[in-house]
């Protein structure tokens, strides 16, 4: 007898069990991918935060403030900072600094200048009690101000706000005391400013460090108004000198990228595995800010690889800002131009433009320092020097070096002025022509007798 043959299955069926069969195949190839993945990027999120805990650099914003001088309260400038950002800053004062920046009203009878001159000094007085504090700041032993990034970004800029408009208030009110014929009170000024600009050590992220830079910037341009219109004296030009060496930081770009990557892993620090997350968390500075991490989808491979590559190209670009002036500068350059990954090729160019914002305020801050040295070598021998060594060591310990050539800043002088410059980025000599921003610097035209 013949065994009964096995009925065959309807097409349908068959069909509907390969297509089961495959979907169950690739779910697992994808499960497979999946975690193999995870596990690569998860070890190498791990391998680089231990490379960073090797070298010793901070990895939480406590890390970042250790090795800074302990805060003295009664000796620190901070409460003064915060008490004047608790006052209403008078409105006025933007329209009021904008109406005077452009404007040389020395010995000007114009009612227009007069009208301007009155609505400047409606608007000092209206601020009195607040330029009152960051004048008694600035005496103080120790400025110290918390930026309140740990709180995020938003906490942060609503202190760098204020700063900034404190900053033209007291531009403004040097150009005034200048017209009103008080030279030292507008040097003090630019002093109140300085220690202000230099009180955000703690925190110096990339945002507040372009904050300080701009701040020393507008000094420097008073620093200059000062010089062309004025004869200070000795004393407070010096102590403007030294408090302009405290700015001069070759280095700072190291911690301003430390900062920032402290920063970024208290966002991301629930993309860290657990026993990281759990360190990081200990010391209780990173509670704020944590799972804000811009691509919100989890503890994903994709989101640890994108924290791996931050990490990595951070870690690439703080090497290069450790190297001294002018290496630092090419280096920048080769690095913007290297092949990276994704997130690389996107953060590269603005991070190297970062090296080229801090060299020309490295420039502005020595050009300031030499054009004071010039100002007393004048007002001593009733002519300016021939070369910047005639100032020293006298009137300066050292001829300020340009950081983007690494030789001696330029000089030239004639009847009408003299130029103190850089040759900037383009690394050419421009004859002094700073105006157009290719070199680094300002002319001082006028000479007071």
């Amino acid at each position: 007898m013949e065994p009964e043959k096995k009925k065959k299955r309807p097409l349908w069926r068959r069909i509907l069990r390969g297509m089961g069969i495959t979907a169950a195949v690739l779910i697992a190839v994808v499960v497979l991918v999946w975690s193999i993945w995870n596990y690569t990027a998860t070890k190498s999120l791990r391998n680089e935060l231990a490379r960073i805990r090797a070298a010793g650099e901070p990895l939480t914003f406590k890390e970042l403030k250790e090795g800074l001088p302990e805060i003295d309260e009664k000796e620190n400038a901070g409460r003064y900072y915060a008490a004047a950002l608790e006052l209403q800053i008078c409105s006025s004062i933007s329209s009021a600094y904008d109406d005077l920046r452009e404007k040389y009203l020395i010995a000007s009878e114009s009612q227009k200048d007069k009208a301007i001159l009155d609505k400047v000094g409606e608007a000092l007085e209206a601020n009195r009690e607040v330029l009152e504090l960051l004048d008694r700041a600035a005496n103080m032993p120790q400025h110290d101000w918390d930026s309140r990034i740990e709180y995020g970004m938003a906490a942060c800029m609503r202190r760098l706000g204020p700063i900034r408009i404190l900053a033209k208030m007291l531009s403004m009110r040097c150009k005034y005391l200048i017209i009103k014929g008080d030279p030292d009170g507008a040097v003090n000024s630019i002093i109140s400013a300085l220690k202000m600009a230099g009180s955000q050590k703690r925190q110096p992220i990339l945002v507040v460090y372009l904050v300080r830079k701009s701040c020393v910037a507008l000094a420097c341009s008073d620093v200059r108004y000062v010089l062309e219109n004025s004869r200070p004296s000795e004393a407070v030009l010096t102590k403007l000198q030294q408090i302009l060496l405290e700015h001069d930081l070759p280095q700072a770009l190291v911690r301003v990228m430390m900062a920032e990557r402290v920063y970024a892993n208290s966002l991301m620090i629930n993309v860290m595995p657990d026993d990281i997350k759990q360190q990081l968390r200990a010391d209780g500075s990173m509670a704020n800010l944590q799972g804000r991490w811009p691509v919100n989808i989890g503890r994903s491979p994709f989101t640890k690889q994108m924290a791996v590559g931050y990490l990595h190209n951070i870690a690439e670009f703080i090497e290069v800002v450790r190297k001294p002036w002018p290496g630092i500068y090419h280096a920048s350059k080769k690095y913007a131009s290297r092949d990276k990954s994704l997130f690389g090729r996107l953060s590269a160019p603005a991070l190297a433009r970062t090296v080229v914002i801090h060299g020309r305020y490295l420039a502005l801050v020595r050009w300031a320092r030499a054009a004071i040295a010039v100002h007393r070598y004048q007002r001593d021998n009733g002519k300016v020097p021939d070369t910047l060594q005639d100032l020293v060591p006298k009137y300066i310990n050292a001829v300020p070096q340009d950081p983007f050539s690494g030789r001696e800043m330029l000089y030239k002088h004639d009847q009408d002025g003299y130029v103190i410059y850089s040759v900037g980025d383009n690394l050419k000599d421009d004859g002094g022509k700073t105006e157009q921003r290719e070199d680094v610097g300002h002319w001082i035209y006028a000479h007071p007798g």
